[in-house]
Order: structure tokens, then C-alpha cells, then sequence
């Protein structure tokens, strides 16, 4: 009777072993699970924190575009308020008829020529100023 009993008790030790190695195993094969799952959202995040500052970057390269072209055409601004604040009062007055416009007109046209240049809106206005 007694190796009876340390029969079954070896066979309780060894059941109650496979009984915690199987709970291990299924606490390890959930933790992977658990596992992939945190690595997926992590690259999904990353992903989209990537999306994101390149996003910015292009955003700040086209403020700093903007800003230098502001820049640019205050400057443009600038030259041309100072060309006419020198040239209108000599053409450009308050006409009273249509014939002083056409004389004005004339003056201006006399000067593109004169600077062989075509008298086209952009190259008559160029013109006045060189």
C-alpha cells in the first residue's frame, strides 16, 4: 500500500507539474498575442507620426516660400510706388478731356520708343523707368 501511494502521489506531482506547464504555455501564447498586437499599433502610429512631419515639412517649406515671395513683391511693391510717386505727376493728372489723356498717352508712347522697346503692357511700363 504504501508504493501504492507514492505511486499516486508522483502521479498527482507529475499531473499538477503538466497542469502548470500547460497554464504557462497559454500565458506565454496569450503574451504574444498581445505582443503582435502592441508591434501593429505601434507601426500604425508610427506610420501615421511619419504622415504627419512630413505634412509639416512641406507645410514650413511652403511658409518659407510664401514669406520669401512676400519678400520679393513687397520689395517689387516698393520700386514701383517709388517709380510713380517720380512719374505720374508728370503724365498722369487729372484730365479733363480726352484729348489731354491722348496727349499724355502720346508722351509716354514717345518714350517707349525711343527705348526701342515693343508697347506692350509689361514692356511700355518698363520702359518709363529706364
Amino acid at each position: 500500500m504504501n508504493k501504492e501511494l507514492k505511486k499516486d502521489l508522483v502521479d498527482l506531482l507529475s499531473e499538477e507539474l503538466n497542469l502548470q506547464k500547460d497554464v504557462a504555455n497559454e500565458t506565454i501564447a496569450h503574451t504574444k498575442v498581445l505582443i503582435l498586437d502592441a508591434t501593429k499599433t505601434l507601426s500604425h502610429y508610427q506610420k501615421e507620426a511619419e504622415k504627419c512631419n512630413v505634412g509639416m515639412e512641406t507645410c514650413e517649406e511652403g511658409r518659407e516660400k510664401a514669406e520669401r515671395e512676400l519678400i520679393e513683391e513687397r520689395k517689387l511693391s516698393a520700386l514701383w510706388e517709388k517709380r510713380a510717386q517720380i512719374f505720374i505727376p508728370e503724365f498722369i493728372k487729372p484730365m479733363k478731356s480726352r484729348k489731354e489723356y491722348n496727349v499724355n498717352f502720346q508722351k509716354l508712347k514717345a518714350i517707349c520708343i525711343k527705348s526701342k522697346t515693343e508697347c506692350s503692357s509689361k514692356n511700355f511700363w518698363l520702359a518709363l523707368y529706364r
